[in-house]
């Protein structure tokens, strides 16, 4: 999820937990569930020496890091605020969770009990960044934050807009299940940047062809749209090519924490191009994407790129 919204969760959070309504509190609930992400100004760090505590949605979002981290910022709360140290540290601790629970709600993999156990997260109900969310959530905290408010104001307006961000997290839920009910076993439901829509992956291998397939879904009409269909036979020209780009992926957190690829090739006379698209980040026919540019006589990599880009519509591969 994105950083603005996980500062107004830790807002809500604080306003539903807190009586009599306490400005502080709320300042420091969103400040503290905000905080996770911070991790990305580590990221140099990793290039000096690789931790795992330096990659984004790294060590950073783990429970056993919410307990520590929040014991010097629970003491610096204390001491400007006068609150029970205890009792903040407990709070922060759980306001720095809520980001994490928030995040395994995502397409990206979350490792919440690193380092006792390495394994990582994710529910697919909401996209790892939904600029919509990003955008109205960025509106809300401006608009609260510059408006004039008496406290009781303040409350019943958090209040309501944190019934309304329930709402929609639970609609996001629900549907999300819904459709996973209908779709083909083996199929992973992808959420979309708008409520209404759902993506569905499907890779499917036999033991003559190795397909993927990945379908726009429309939830109030059941309108559907095939936007990608990928098949390999075993043993072809494509799926050798295929096999030899997977091996240039890079390693690590971030490109492991996606699941659902879609291979694209093209063959232009000695030039080959394959193109790794990571649907879990799909929108609008643009996503992030590796491509990897080969020579096909020699069989020589010429050249490795990712990044986000815009995409070609509707390209089969068989």
């Amino acid at each position: 999820m994105d950083f603005f919204s996980h500062i107004l969760f830790g807002i809500f959070a604080a306003t539903l937990a807190v009586r009599p309504f306490n400005l502080a509190w709320v300042i420091f609930g969103g400040l503290m569930a905000g905080l996770p992400d911070f991790d990305a100004l580590l990221a140099p760090l990793n290039k000096i020496r690789k931790s795992f505590y330096f990659q984004h949605r790294g060590g950073s979002h783990s429970f056993l890091t919410a307990i520590v981290v929040a014991i010097p910022l629970a003491g610096i709360f204390t001491y400007i605020s006068g609150e029970n140290f205890f009792v903040a540290w407990i709070s922060g601790a759980l306001f720095y969770g809520l980001h994490l629970s928030l995040d395994a709600l995502t397409t990206y993999r979350t490792p919440l009990f690193y380092p006792i156990r390495k394994t990582t997260y994710k529910l697919d109900f909401e996209r790892a960044v939904n600029p919509v969310l990003m955008g109205v959530s960025l509106g809300i905290i401006l608009f609260l934050s510059l408006s004039q408010w008496t406290d009781n104001t303040l409350q019943t307006t958090i209040t309501g807009i944190a019934i309304a961000y329930f709402g929609y997290l639970g609609y996001r839920i629900g549907v999300k299940l819904v459709v996973q009910r209908t779709a083909l076993p083996g199929t992973r439901v992808l959420p979309g940047t708008l409520p209404l829509v759902y993506y569905r992956y499907r890779h499917v291998i036999t033991d003559s062809t190795t397909a993927y397939s990945f379908t726009k879904y429309v939830s109030v009409c059941h309108k559907t749209e095939q936007l990608y269909n990928s098949e390999f036979r075993a043993g072809s020209p494509e799926y050798a090519w295929f096999q030899k780009a997977r091996e240039l992926i890079p390693k690590g957190h971030f490109f492991g924490a996606w699941d659902c690829i879609i291979p694209i090739i093209k063959v232009q006379g000695n030039q080959v191009l394959v193109k790794v698209i990571f649907a879990e980040g799909y929108m609008s026919y643009a996503a992030f994407c590796i491509t990897i540019e080969f020579e096909q006589d020699t069989k020589r990599v010429v050249d490795v790129r990712h990044g986000f880009e815009r995409l070609e519509r509707s390209r089969q591969n068989k």
